[in-house]
């Protein structure tokens, strides 16, 4: 199982046999490439953020400049959402889309190291592609 967290710095992690065994952040022409070494046996677990609706205003507080430079992120990594989602298709890997709700919060290091027992360093991109795909771990979702 591999989950994938999205965005100009890919979070990708390998799950195998229950266990968390590789986790690292990719920029996303090296992350295609990474997805396209994945084949059909393979479940990939993405976060795709077209899949949860953003009010920029909440954020913006109305300050225009910000609620744009908001608005071309999100973008950005709804673009590279669909980008993933064509290369696994293309390929025939099963692939599960999850919104950013669906994922859940922000672990710290702390928390993931207990819920995951990987005790090596890890980045946020990481921390969140190995949660999205914990779930599914044992091939169903928990």
């Amino acid at each position: 199982v591999i989950g994938i967290d999205p965005g100009k710095d890919t979070g990708i992690a390998f799950f195998r046999h229950r266990e968390l065994c590789v986790i690292e952040t990719f920029n996303v022409l090296s992350a295609i490439k990474v997805i396209e070494k994945f084949d059909s046996d393979d479940i990939v677990i993405m976060e795709d953020s077209r899949l949860q609706s953003t009010n920029f205003r909440d954020r913006g507080a109305n300050n225009k400049p910000v609620t744009f430079s908001i608005g071309r992120k999100v973008g950005r990594v709804d673009q590279i959402c669909a980008l993933y989602e064509e290369v696994c298709l293309d390929k025939g890997i099963k692939l599960i889309l999850l919104s950013p709700k669906e994922k859940g919060g922000k672990l710290t290091h702390d928390e993931f190291v207990k819920k995951t027992k990987w005790n090596k360093s890890s980045n946020q991109h990481e921390r969140d592609a190995a949660m999205l795909a914990y779930p599914f771990r044992n091939g169903v979702r928990l």
